[in-house]
């Protein structure tokens, strides 16, 4: 029999909606429970003292039991037993009551009483939560009494029984009969919207209980029922995902009502669902204070917490989750069973108490079996067994409140209560029922005061059954049970701690960032001393903030490990495993970097591992399939077993989060990561298959998804598809667009720009048709112009930088075609008569350019169109040059063709209207005076000599050069002394005096004056103007002999200077002019120049006139006159020029010593002239040039220490490297590579050949440490910046692969060392396939065929290794069977690789070493498939004709899942004696 308190939560819904209008007390707990069983104890002591008190009595009238239950079964009346049956029901005793309403049914059919008694049966029947027996009964109340007064009720009660058994539409079509008028019709629309939510019919709940709402009034019973309505009303809005109308339906909510606070705790949590966590805190904060004694109280609290953990104010959020711990664990309901002494003295009590009544029953017991009263005796052996349980009970609990409070478990505590009360209400109840019985029995014979006492003692029973009663339906209904919130706060904590932690990290990045800018800029403005002032204060920040990263890490996996333990099955236990496990690995790999940094070559390989992680992953897994994260564990779990060296493990992973969670977020990067291992494999059809499956989440990440987009164009160009890798990079590129359009910020532009080169590569290697006339067609299909113009400009460039120069024609005319207005058009045109150059016909260069100058002038219809001027003018000057390149075209054609008169006058026409062409546009250029010196050249030709004089003479007086101008008058003079004798048609008058002004011009530099000084100067001066010299030098000296006071005294020596240097006597010219400056000195007279620049000048010109000629003993006697000249006129402008080309000159003459001492002296007497840093490089060049590579080396580091920021500089310290190599000082070399590495400031692309040549020499010299770090360093600055070449990044991958080989090398083969030979055997082919990734010509061949070799040596290592000690030669066989598998399989992946490295060669052209040993070790394989594959020198062995059998089909499609021939070999395929060493 149930007792009446063990009802079930769903009867304790019923009975609260029975009486709906009841208000419920808000009482602490704690504090409710101490008074109940305070109170309990005190009614079971009085009870047992009365128990005691009647022990004699009881005895006496025993022998009346049996008689007394027959009559209680039996009544004489239907009216007595119904009345029995009440009694013993509000009594609460609810069986015997329905024995005795059962009793009227059976017994009284007519009676008046038959009715109610089955109404009587239904409830208490639901009460019992026997609800088919109370069906059975409402059936028979409906059939028989449909009038019945209570019905309405009835009807309720039967609602629920179909409620409680899950018939939701029997519910409501039994609460549908309740007519509006009635007073259960609020709760029976109530109910059925119940109904309607279990059943998941939303919007008809939300009807009911909108028209409850209506009819609610603002008091009573009904306003109750009416929030309560609200209320529900608010969580169908939640589950709907409607928080603005569920807010306003909790705002609906009266604060007066019994349910405020269970609203507003509603509205807090919707708050917090639209993290709007700031007004949940405030509103909870607000409901504690206008209801400080909710019940609800800790869930407001703990809210508060959730709040400050969301708006991630952790140090609040943690700070209140452990006040709420603390404040939970010191009010703690269990408390109140003991404290002290005191509370074992009351348990010793009990105990006593007990006894007695034992003792009692024991006597009663006694008399009744000598009574031969036998169901007395089995009553009394009972309640004997109930009084021993109590015991038990008892100890345990005085055991447990021994114990000091840490050792407690509240858990426990709560279970053990419950059971006590449970055992405690059965005991009474048995009790009571002696008591029933023996008052029966004192009711036939006993005394009037024996009666009164049982029915006093029957009333002390009562009270402590409702005692009990109450405390139990407290317990079940959550008042003392241990809460959620322990379990909630500590994961909050932990969380919190963990989100602080994550905050750490983004400020350790950020703070990385900040420091690169600042040291990038330093760099940038040639400030490396701040540079590396900040690189040392972010290394100690860094370091800093790291380290209370990594001790944040720790912390939080200990809270995370304590919750664990304390909760190892709560709703959080997933979610905290993977947080834990992620936590693992933060601290795992920095203990991993941390072994790295000690490592020494004597270390050997450092594994990584993760295996606490994978153990947590694995749990997650296991303990709970289907959890939340367990994508993400599979994803975590993977890339552990990869960091691992387990990739096969990590791709069993990855495959199985794919085929499990393909809706997953992680599923796009999960394809990638797949796809990575099979490329890596070089198993590029399984790769295939993994990278095409992103194509089915479009909705990724955008760089996560084009990435995958990018690798499987690439992996169809590794797989030679051409066309399928340039649809695809034709598909990432719109994406691309598509994304730019949308405004998605996306890290992949350079993506976008290689996959346009890809698609470039694929249309030039792809065989099957004309590349350019394909890729025109194809991209004007894809019809974005932005593609095919940087496709088709890729090409053209490609294929005249390879020499194809035809093809680069006609990708440059394709873009003419498309793209006539672009800015780049000039340029295509430019590109085109470069390749017709290339193709040696230079006249239809010369037509190529003709017609750039012609379509691309300033005022033309493109330049008009473009409206850029500075492109315009940039263009002009392409423009110039093509004028220039074709005005040489023409100069050259004429001098060729002096044997045919008449051509060579067709081109001095063409050269001359060329002349004129580029002159009226570019007077101010450069090429001027020789342009115009030419046009007179062609002028002259062509016999128009008056014209020629002309342009010569306006040369002349536009020329800043002396000898220049001096060629120039002579030619002018020249030209009109021809005209005047040759040319017909002329004006002699005009052109005479032609021939006046342009003597004059030569010869006369002064006025005459009206002294004889005067005269004499003016008579010089007319000889000099006549260029009669020797006259004018006489008469000069005669004035500068005789009259020493003369103002003309300076200026003749100075006549006499120009008159020796008109003459080239530069060394007399100098004298002259040393004495004009004296002269000036004394006289006064301004020269208007600077007479000693003119002398040093004068000196100057006599070494170059001597350095014109190609004698060694000229040459060397011409630089010793330059060094006298600038000794002579130190600290003169020409002083640094002259020991300049002092130092040229010896070179020339071949004297490198006395070259490299003058280049020196430049650096050394004149370190601000901005020849002095080009001196010393000459210096070192020469010296380089003369095999003085240690000198070289030397003046190269000095140049660049001495001007780090001078031009051409930063090639210097590369060059002393090279230097320093040359000579075979490689140690020197290194030196200087690592200074260049310690300074810092040097292009990304030098970087990584230093880092390449370092690592290089560091490997020859057996150093493999700090080699493995040069090469390192090499391939993450090439892949940072993927500037330069890629040919030492891909050696550094390469020989990285070689060291890894070399340990593999030294693992013996063994059963017990298969794992780890397998793992540096992965190790080592993902050094290979990161070589092959950069396409390098020898490195992509090296990789492929020292792939192949491992992949060879390793079948052959597991194919032939030693069996385990102990087998027979069955077993032996067995063995090998077992390794022949894996034997093969690598043989065929060497196949495979082999098979690619030839393909590549064949496809590109490629031709060295390892192609000739990829192609001997695939002959060696596969005899013939060389030569099949078209590679020279090879012959495809014959193929015998064979007929496919009927029914055959094409090779199945690659799935990706390993089945070919050539997939990689899984750790479930070892052999099983193998799989130790391999795990």
């Amino acid at each position: 029999m149930k007792p009446v308190g063990g009802m079930t939560g769903k009867l304790l819904i019923s009975l609260v909606l029975l009486s709906y209008g009841a208000a419920r007390a808000q009482e602490d707990p704690a504090g409710n429970l101490e008074v109940l069983l305070q109170r309990a104890r005190a009614e079971l002591a009085s009870l047992e003292e009365q128990i005691g008190r009647e022990e004699d009595r009881l005895g006496r009238i025993e022998s009346e039991l049996v008689d007394l239950r027959r009559q209680a079964a039996i009544m004489s009346t239907a009216e007595s037993a119904f009345r029995l049956g009440e009694e013993l029901y509000l009594a609460g005793s609810i069986v015997w009551a329905r024995d005795a309403f059962q009793s009227v049914i059976n017994n009284f059919p007519g009676s008046e009483y038959h009715t109610e008694s089955f109404f009587r049966l239904e409830l208490i029947n639901f009460e019992l939560q026997e609800f088919d027996a109370a069906l059975v009964h409402f059936d028979s109340l409906r059939v028989r009494s449909p009038g019945f007064q209570h019905m309405d009720l009835a009807v309720i009660a039967a609602a629920l029984s179909h409620h409680n058994l899950g018939r939701f539409a029997e519910s409501r079509n039994l609460l549908s009969r309740i007519g509006p008028q009635s007073e259960y019709a609020p709760l029976a629309q109530y109910l059925t919207a119940v109904a309607f939510v279990e059943e998941g019919r939303l919007s008809e709940a939300r009807t009911e209980l909108e028209a409850i709402r209506d009819r609610s009034g603002s008091r009573g019973s009904g306003a109750n029922l009416g929030d309560r309505a609200v209320i529900a009303l608010a969580q169908i809005y939640v589950e709907e995902g409607d928080l603005e109308r569920a807010h306003d339906m909790y705002d609906k909510v009266s604060p007066y009502s019994p349910y405020y606070d269970v609203g507003m705790l509603g509205k807090v949590w919707v708050y917090m669902r639209q993290q709007e966590y700031q007004e949940a805190y405030n509103l909870a904060q607000r409901v504690l204070g206008e209801v400080p004694g909710s019940e609800l109280r800790s869930e407001f609290e703990l809210a508060m917490a959730n709040c400050a953990l969301g708006a991630e104010d952790l140090d609040i959020a943690i700070a209140r989750y452990e006040r709420l711990l603390n404040t939970h664990r010191r009010t703690d309901t269990f408390g109140i069973l003991g404290e002290g002494t005191a509370g074992g003295s009351q348990y010793q009590s009990e105990r006593e108490r007990l006894e007695r009544i034992r003792a009692g029953l024991a006597e009663l017991k006694q008399e009744a079996f000598s009574n031969g009263a036998f169901n007395v005796v089995a009553m009394i052996e009972e309640e004997e067994a109930a009084l021993r349980a109590m015991f038990v009970n008892i100890s345990a609990m005085e055991a447990s409140q021994s114990l000091p409070p840490g050792d407690v478990d509240p858990r426990a505590m709560s279970i053990e209560l419950n059971r006590l009360i449970t055992d405690s209400r059965v005991a009474t109840d048995a009790l009571a029922l002696s008591i029933e019985e023996t008052a029966g029995v004192a009711e036939v014979s006993g005394t009037e005061d024996e009666r009164h006492q049982l029915q006093s003692l029957m009333g002390e029973v009562q009270r402590i059954r409702l005692s009990l009663l109450d405390l139990a339906s407290k317990f079940e209904g959550g008042v003392a049970q241990e809460h959620d919130w322990i379990q909630e706060t500590q994961y909050g904590i932990a969380i919190a701690y963990y989100m602080e932690r994550e905050l750490k990290r983004d400020s350790l990045a950020y703070l990385g960032s900040i420091y690169q800018t600042r040291i990038q800029a330093a760099y940038a403005s040639g400030d490396s001393v701040t540079a590396a002032v900040l690189i040392a204060q972010r290394q100690r920040e860094t370091s800093a903030l790291q380290g209370r990263i990594d001790a944040s890490a720790a912390h939080c996996a200990s809270l995370f490990e304590e919750y664990i333990a304390n909760f190892p099955e709560s709703r959080f236990s997933s979610d905290v495993l993977v947080r834990l496990a992620q936590l693992y690995y933060d601290l795992d790999n920095a203990a991993y970097l941390d072994r790295i940094a000690t490592a020494t070559p004597e270390s050997g390989y450092v594994l990584e591992d993760y295996s606490r992680s994978v153990a947590l992953y694995e749990r997650v897994l296991t303990m709970y399939p289907g959890s939340d994260v367990e994508d993400v564990a599979l994803y975590s779990m993977g890339y552990c077993l990869d960091r691992m060296g387990d990739p096969r493990g990590a791709v069993s992973s990855y495959r199985r989060l794919l085929r499990e969670h393909p809706n997953s977020s992680l599923a796009p990067e999960t394809c990638i990561r797949t796809g990575d291992f099979y490329f890596d494999s070089f198993d590029f059809d399984s790769a295939q298959v993994y990278y095409a499956k992103l194509l089915d989440y479009p909705g990724a990440d955008p760089d996560l998804f084009q990435l995958g987009i990018y690798k499987l164009g690439w992996n169809h160009y590794l797989r030679s598809e051409y066309l399928r890798s340039a649809a695809v990079f034709a598909y990432l590129i719109q994406d691309g667009q598509l994304m730019d359009s949308l405004g998605v910020t996306r890290r992949g532009g350079a993506m976008i720009d290689e996959s346009m080169e890809y698609m470039a590569h694929d249309f030039m290697e792809q065989t099957q048709r004309a590349p350019v006339p394909l890729a025109t067609r194809f991209l004007d299909y894809f019809g974005r112009d932005s593609v095919s113009f940087a496709v088709l400009n890729f090409m053209g460039d490609q294929y005249m930088a390879s020499g194809y120069w035809n093809e680069a024609i006609d990708c440059y005319q394709a873009l003419l075609q498309r793209f006539p207005g672009y800015r780049e058009a000039p340029y295509f045109q430019a590109g085109i008569a470069t390749c017709y150059d290339g193709l040696g016909n230079p006249a239809l260069a010369t037509q190529a350019r003709e017609k750039l100058v012609e379509d691309y002038s300033p005022g033309g219809a493109w330049a008009s169109g473009l409206g850029d001027a500075i492109a315009v003018a940039a263009v002009d000057s392409l423009r110039a040059s093509s004028l220039e390149k074709a005005i040489a075209y023409y100069h050259g054609q004429a001098v060729a063709s002096a044997g045919n008169p008449a051509q060579q006058r067709r081109d001095y026409e063409a050269l001359s209207d060329r002349i004129e062409s580029y002159l009226a546009g570019y007077p101010a250029s450069r090429q001027n005076y020789d342009f115009r010196f030419l046009l007179g050249d062609a002028y002259y030709a062509l016999g128009r000599f008056e014209i020629a004089g002309d342009t010569y003479l306006a040369l002349a007086r536009d020329s800043s050069s002396l000898q220049r101008r001096q060629d120039a008058t002579i030619n002018a003079c020249g030209s009109y002394f021809s005209s005047y004798a040759d040319e017909s048609g002329i004006d002699s008058a005009v052109v005479r005096q032609k021939q006046i002004d342009a003597t004059t011009y030569y010869l006369s530099q002064f006025p005459s004056g009206e002294y004889v000084d005067q005269f004499l100067y003016a008579a010089a001066a007319n000889s000099y103007n006549a260029k009669d010299y020797p006259t004018a030098r006489t008469v000069y000296l005669t004035l500068y002999e005789n009259y020493p006071n003369s103002g003309y005294l300076a200026r003749s020596a100075r006549f006499i200077a120009a008159a020796y240097e008109a003459e080239e006597m530069f060394s007399q010219a100098e004298q002259w002019y040393e004495r004009a400056s004296e002269a000036a000195a004394r006289t006064g007279e301004d020269l208007g120049e600077d007479v000693t620049l003119l002398a040093a000048t004068a000196a100057y010109k006599d070494a170059a006139a001597l350095a014109e000629s190609e004698d060694i003993e000229s040459l060397v006697q011409a630089a010793r006159r330059f060094e006298e000249s600038a000794r002579a006129h130190p600290g003169s402008a020409v002083a640094p020029t002259a020991l300049y080309d002092a130092g040229e000159t010896y070179a020339r003459a071949g004297a490198i010593h006395d070259a490299i001492r003058v280049f020196d002296e430049i650096a050394r007497d004149y370190p601000q002239s901005e020849l002095a840093p080009q001196g010393l490089l000459r210096s070192a060049y020469l010296a380089r040039e003369a095999g003085m590579l240690l000198e070289a080396a030397g003046i190269y580091r000095r140049a660049a220490q001495t001007y780090p920021g001078a031009r051409d500089m930063e090639s210097a310290m590369y060059s002393a490297a090279i230097s320093y190599e040359d000579a075979g000082r490689m140690d020197m070399a290194v030196q200087v590579y690592d200074e260049m590495i310690q300074a810092g400031g040097v292009g990304p692309s030098v970087m990584t050949l230093v880092y390449g040549k370092y690592g290089e020499y560091k490997y020859q010299s057996g150093d493999y440490a700090t080699a493995r770090q040069m090469f390192t360093s090499s391939i993450q600055v090439y892949d940072q910046y993927r500037e330069g070449d890629a040919y030492y990044p891909a050696m550094s991958a390469f020989y990285l692969g070689e060291m890894t080989c070399r340990e593999y090398d030294a693992v013996q083969t063994t059963v017990e060392t298969a794992g780890a030979k397998t793992q540096l055997m992965q190790a080592t082919e993902s050094w290979y396939a990161k070589a092959l990734n950069y396409f390098t010509d020898v490195w992509f061949m090296a990789s492929c065929v020292r792939a192949g070799e491992l992949y060879e040596d390793y079948a052959n290592e597991i194919g032939y290794m030693a069996p385990p000690d102990g087998l027979d030669e069955t077993g032996i066989q067995a063995f090998y069977d077992q390794l022949m598998p894996v034997m093969e399989t690598y043989i065929q992946k060497a196949l495979q690789v082999y098979q690619t490295a030839v393909q590549k060669a064949v496809s590109t052209g490629i031709d060295n070493e390892w192609v000739t040993r990829a192609a001997d070790h695939l002959e060696l394989l596969a005899p013939g498939t060389a030569g099949a594959l078209g590679l020279p020198g090879y012959a495809p062995l014959p193929q015998p004709e064979t007929t496919p059998p009927q029914g055959s089909t094409d090779a199945p499609e690659p799935d990706g899942t390993g089945e070919s021939g050539s997939q990689p070999l899984t750790c479930s395929e070892l052999p099983p004696v193998l799989l130790a060493g391999v795990h």
